[in-house]
């Protein structure tokens, strides 16, 4: 496990009485632009072949599927990102979240879909 010294926490914005994800710390840009888990990894989400995209569905589904063996967790969040200046990864990635809740924007997605096909 890489240490980055970070801690995400979730915790219920007052204002609007939504659940937001708190991330303590920044991270700095890794000096030397090596990836520190997969170098050489640099393809853009369109430009992946076809058996690289569907490996990578694949592995998204598998994990959520682990993620929801565990009984705490309600909600998941795939997150692919692209890269930016300022990442310390220096390569489209993707981070896959579970969560012990359901956020408020998939509540209400859910609550909409099934009166839709009510």
């Amino acid at each position: 496990m890489l240490a980055t010294g970070l801690r995400t926490e979730i915790r219920k914005d007052p204002a609007p009485g939504r659940w937001v994800l708190v991330r303590h710390g920044i991270p700095r840009p890794n000096r030397d632009g090596a990836c520190p888990f997969c170098p050489g990894h640099e393809a853009a989400w369109e430009a992946l072949p076809a058996d690289r995209l569907e490996r990578t569905l694949g592995m998204y589904r598998e994990r959520v599927a682990d993620l929801y063996r565990d009984p705490q967790i309600r909600a998941f969040l795939v997150l692919r990102r692209e890269r930016t200046p300022t990442d310390r990864i220096t390569h489209p990635f993707s981070r896959i979240l579970g969560a012990p809740i359901i956020f408020d924007d998939l509540r209400q997605e859910l609550v909409m879909a099934r009166t839709h096909f009510a």
